[in-house]
């Protein structure tokens, strides 16, 4: 037997060591069962033409990665998530210079990430996110064929290091969840095959590079919750594939980008908690792929559109100097949050064109006159916050 496939299935208890009688085997997927017991990793590890190996999604009793797996150096595919890894990555490993894919997600190991990792030079995926890896990210990485490197969710800290704007075939970046310091890498901006970013909730200070998407089809840029600061790069969406922007508790400033309006494939804009200022862009609010602007927390000046595009769902931008009229059509949103503000005139008289709203905060603004009666028809409204205004009449 050559291919040993019993993935996605409902065995249970342990992996034979039988399995050592097929020698010959070059694949063998065992992941995504409910094996609870062991695995022999002496008997794996004697299978020596095996290419691809696959346990992971698996509640394995807990133990470390087997040292006889290093024994496997034709190893092309080593997958090895969510199935109770603990300890380190052993340095048994570092024979397996053939590797392209390397999975130990979803576990509970620690340590370094060693060296060696970082030198496998036919290393396309590297996924060793939600663990407790701890200590720097290599300074001296030549495993520059990376397609994917996410080390998401562990306890790594220094910096970003600058080599990562060497991996020219790298699509897809993420950091997130670490305790990461330093500037974000300028040679970052460079690499064009580059469409996910996610540095989330670390550290991070300085400015973004300021070509970042220029070179590359951005797909989604999730900085949120670092110590950013600068201004936005004016080329985030320079070609037109921008979906997601997530940069909220940052201490970025000035302006909002306005070809951001130009944007038509943005879904998110996530930027609260920051130091924006000036008038928000306009055109952003026509964009017909938008559905949630969360900007509460600047200094946004401007006013709102009358009609809100039917494709936006989520509105909050409160604690800003919005002024002007409430809008009076949004038919598609379902939160509003626009409290502290400088907004004026009356509530819309016709209110079931919000029929879908299940939360409206207008509070600390400068409304005035009734609450009309047509706000009965939002049925599905259960938060309503007009405090702080000149509103009068009776209630109904």
């Amino acid at each position: 037997m050559l291919h040993l496939n019993l993935s996605s299935n409902d065995f249970i208890g342990d992996v034979p060591s039988a399995i050592a009688e097929f020698p010959k085997l070059k694949s063998l997927l065992l992941d995504t069962n409910t094996f609870h017991g062991r695995y022999p990793g002496a008997a794996i590890g004697g299978l020596m033409e095996l290419e691809t190996l696959s346990l992971g999604s698996n509640p394995f009793m807990p133990c470390p990665v087997p040292n006889e797996f290093g024994k496997l150096k034709n190893l092309t595919m080593l997958s090895l998530s969510r199935m109770n890894l603990t300890g380190a990555i052993p340095d048994a490993l570092s024979p397996l210079t053939e590797l392209t894919f390397l999975d130990m997600s979803e576990n509970n190991m620690e340590g370094r990430i060693p060296e060696w990792v970082w030198k496998l030079q036919k290393l396309e995926y590297l996924w060793l996110f939600a663990n407790n890896f701890s200590g720097e990210i290599s300074m001296d990485i030549t495993s520059l064929n990376l397609l994917v490197l996410v080390l998401s969710i562990n306890k790594l800290t220094g910096s970003i290091p600058e080599v990562v704007g060497n991996m020219k075939n790298l699509t897809w970046l993420s950091l997130s969840y670490n305790n990461l310091t330093g500037n974000i890498p300028m040679s970052i901006a460079t690499l064009s095959s580059l469409t996910y970013i996610d540095l989330t909730n670390n550290m991070l200070s300085g400015p973004l590079p300021s070509e970042l998407g220029k070179h590359s089809k951005l797909l989604g840029l999730g900085v949120s919750n670092n110590l950013l600061s600068g201004e936005l790069p004016h080329n985030l969406c320079f070609n037109k594939k921008l979906s997601g922007m997530f940069m909220d508790n940052n201490n970025f400033s000035g302006m909002f980008p306005a070809n951001l309006g130009d944007c038509d494939t943005l879904n998110y804009i996530i930027a609260s908690n920051n130091h924006f200022l000036g008038d928000f862009p306009k055109k952003i609010w026509s964009l017909t792929m938008l559905t949630d602007i969360m900007i509460q927390d600047n200094n946004f000046t401007g006013t709102l559109p009358s009609e809100i595009a039917h494709n936006i769902r989520t509105i909050v931008i409160g604690n800003n100097r919005f002024s002007g009229a409430v809008p009076s059509f949004a038919v598609g949103l379902n939160i509003f949050s626009a409290e502290n503000n400088l907004l004026s005139g009356t509530l819309p008289s016709d209110m079931s064109t919000f029929a879908n709203l299940t939360r409206l905060d207008l509070s600390a603004n400068q409304l005035c006159g009734s609450i009309p009666t047509s706000i009965q028809e939002l049925t599905k409204l259960n938060h309503l916050n007009l405090s702080s205004n000149h509103i009068s009449s009776k209630i109904m």
